[in-house]
């Protein structure tokens, strides 16, 4: 297949998969990013004709070249043999001799355990928030909702006033793929919600706008914006555990600690909105303190215990008589 073709038809492909296909823009972009690298390297090369060998260079490339992990090199795979095989059905010229199908992924290894942060690491973070201040104390109702509901940062941005049901104590979130999934509000978060909404008010654009977070200057908050807040508040904490925090690791820590509290897997996958099981499994690892726990509350303990005293008991007669 002539590497021309690839760029002839992208932006085809990008509206196609948008607007027919109904993928989210947000992945359609991260796609077309993928794709644009792989037509970067075909022009870097000066490669006249796509084959199996120019796919496995281009992993290649993409490892040793640009210092990519296996999971995005993954990615990036997914994301060209899912364009050839809409060129292909799309009949485009050469399409169907480029075998993408027989392309392997990576092989990423083992996942977990993922580390997280520890309650009191969170705490710390959400109450460095200004909560007196009005974009202080959104940025706090942000960053407690991803933590209280394991949210990603473009679905907590994504919320509008219409996603929240107060009589049913609950919450709409929009997830990958435009899937949809209703969380509930514990009660705690029921006031927080409605304080911040109080305080919206106060906000440009408030009466015009939807969007339950607002900038300052009245438009719905950025991934962008929300990233740089949340970075100021752990440069202000200082030292963490994690050598690598961002607000994702909220949403790691909800997973982590809610496994610790007995949530079971099927009921967290579904907070997290994970496609698979699998994704939801790297969470099964207990804390240090879970295991502390089950180790002193093991029947074995208390056997131990009584062991230990006895020959404690025994050494003292043994000294008392020497």
């Amino acid at each position: 297949m002539k590497p021309s073709l690839l760029q002839q038809n992208l932006e085809r492909y990008a509206i196609d998969r948008q607007e027919i296909f109904n993928r989210a823009e947000s992945g359609v972009k991260a796609n077309i990013r993928d794709i644009k690298i792989f037509i970067d390297y075909l022009e870097l090369q000066k490669v006249n004709h796509i084959d199996g060998h120019v796919l496995i260079e281009f992993m290649a490339y993409l490892k040793n070249e640009r210092n990519n992990k296996f999971g995005s090199i993954n990615r990036k795979v997914s994301s060209i043999k899912e364009y050839f095989r809409y060129l292909n059905f799309r009949e485009v010229e050469g399409a169907e001799n480029v075998k993408v199908d027989l392309w392997k992924r990576a092989l990423t290894g083992y996942r977990g355990p993922v580390t997280v942060l520890n309650f009191d690491e969170v705490q710390l973070i959400l109450n460095a928030n200004d909560k007196q201040s009005l974009l202080g104390f959104r940025d706090y109702t942000i960053f407690t909702l991803i933590y209280r509901l394991g949210l990603r940062i473009g679905e907590v941005r994504k919320i509008s006033l219409d996603d929240i049901n107060f009589h049913d104590e609950s919450i709409q979130v929009f997830g990958k793929g435009r899937k949809t999934r209703i969380l509930p509000l514990s009660s705690d978060l029921v006031i927080l919600v409605k304080q911040w909404i109080q305080a919206r008010k106060l906000l440009l654009n408030a009466d015009e706008s939807k969007a339950l977070f607002l900038s300052k200057k009245g438009n719905q908050i950025s991934e962008r914006v929300i990233q740089e807040n949340f970075q100021k508040l752990v440069k202000e904490v200082g030292e963490l555990t994690l050598e690598k925090v961002t607000p994702h690791s909220l949403r790691h820590a909800f997973a982590s600690h809610a496994m610790d509290s007995n949530c079971d897997l099927i009921t967290l996958k579904f907070f997290l909105g994970h496609a698979r099981l699998s994704s939801t499994e790297v969470y099964l690892h207990p804390s240090i303190e879970t295991m502390r726990s089950c180790v002193n509350d093991h029947v074995a303990h208390d056997i131990m215990k009584e062991l230990i005293n006895q020959k404690v008991i025994i050494l003292r007669v043994h000294q008392s008589t020497a």
